[in-house]
């Protein structure tokens, strides 16, 4: 049985549907409620960090509260989360390889255009890990 994951926030990295297929090639299923069978926490790096009363989001509190009454559950910010799957470079900070959320973000660009150039293969994915293209800059 596949273990379940829940995504607090927006990743940086990646889509939601590009993480579900990470999740997904490494033994775990997205799912959307922290419960006494969640696996893995992940805090996206775009947050909400907080909501606006300045509490932590409902699903994190849910998990510490999970946490504090022994459940077996882990809480990770995105970057171990891409570490973990081996996504991401361990150099300090320093990336040889982007996805393409965040290769568009590094040139500011919408995703939707990089996708539309991705498609009309003026860029291509230097290897792909887990079913996510990654790309050198």
């Amino acid at each position: 049985m596949p273990q379940p994951i829940v995504i607090v926030g927006q990743l940086a990295s990646m889509t939601r549907a590009e993480a579900a297929r990470v999740i997904a090639l490494t033994g775990g299923e997205l799912t959307e409620h922290v419960g006494r069978d969640t696996a893995l926490v992940i805090l996206g790096s775009r947050g909400p960090q907080l909501q606006r009363s300045g509490r932590p989001p409902i699903q994190v509190a849910r998990a510490r509260r999970l946490l504090r009454a022994g459940v077996p559950l882990q809480i990770w910010p995105e970057e171990q989360w891409l570490r973990s799957v081996g996504l991401a470079d361990d150099a300090a900070g320093i990336r040889k390889r982007f996805t393409a959320t965040q290769l568009a973000d590094t040139l500011n660009l919408p995703r939707a255009k990089l996708d539309r150039w991705i498609a009309a293969g003026l860029i291509r994915p230097v290897e792909s890990s887990a079913g996510v293209p990654l790309f050198e800059f």
